[in-house]
């Protein structure tokens, strides 16, 4: 089971609990619950980890600079208000082919919005866009 670290402002009862039943979660503060943890340590913390996917609504992350093949980072473009989209984006998500799999999501930096997925992943400069995908409409006959 895949390993995903949430970030200090994601709200406990908006994320944690409804994706606690189908994932392996932990908080970022969980690792070193004694420190502050600032942005820049995150990396070598993620190092750390068994290949973890770290979720964050931090803009910062969002940035081709932070690939690394040992570990993913996944940035919600919402507001603290929409937190509550964030488990329905983040199990359509992994239902994806390209992302469904912990293998399949390393080395990559995710930005995740209502409208779109956009990542770079670390052996390329280059910016990837996906729309997301539409569930098959059903046709009523009249």
């Amino acid at each position: 089971m895949s390993q995903f670290l949430l970030d200090e402002q994601l709200a406990a009862h908006d994320v944690l609990e409804p994706l606690r039943k189908r994932l392996k979660l932990r908080r970022l503060k969980d690792l070193r619950p004694a420190e502050q943890i600032l942005d820049e340590r995150i990396p070598e913390l993620l190092r750390t980890l068994k290949h973890p996917t770290f979720l964050t609504l931090d803009h910062d992350f969002w940035n081709a600079s932070w690939c690394h093949p040992d570990y993913a980072i996944i940035y919600f473009a919402l507001t603290d208000r929409e937190q509550d989209a964030l488990p329905k984006l983040l199990l359509a998500l992994s239902r994806m082919s390209e992302f469904g799999t912990r293998r399949s999501r390393m080395g990559k930096v995710i930005r995740l919005s209502k409208s779109e997925i956009r990542f770079w992943q670390f052996t390329s400069d280059e910016l990837h866009r996906l729309d997301w995908p539409q569930r098959a409409k059903r046709r009523r006959d009249h």
